[in-house]
């Protein structure tokens, strides 16, 4: 049986829930990793959070304090599923996507 906590998949949807937010926010790395340290005191080099954020490999704190530099005000979880399923969907296929391919922006 698979470990549900280690889901590609799910590592996948953080990635790319957060790029898009980072994205929407016109925050880059240097920015968010700036954002951390001065709202809640966390340092991260921006090489280590773009190794996070690209791995898909975050906590849930970490995840929040991320949203919360971004100032999401709603984190719409249908969105969030809706990626997920996507992703599910062209790994079923066989197919990859690819980094360069972006799914459309958040709701």
């Amino acid at each position: 049986m698979a470990n549900i906590y280690q889901n590609e998949s799910m590592r996948k949807t953080l990635a790319r829930y957060i790029r898009a937010q980072m994205e929407l926010a016109g925050v880059t790395y240097n920015g968010l990793s700036v954002k951390l340290e001065e709202k809640f005191g966390i340092i991260h080099n921006p090489a280590t959070l773009r190794n996070k954020v690209n791995s898909g490999a975050l906590g849930a704190q970490m995840f929040l304090f991320m949203v919360l530099c971004l100032e999401v005000d709603t984190l719409q979880m249908r969105e969030l599923e809706k990626i997920y399923l996507k992703i599910k969907e062209a790994e079923n296929n066989g197919a990859e996507i690819k980094e360069a391919e972006k799914l459309p922006p958040i709701d």
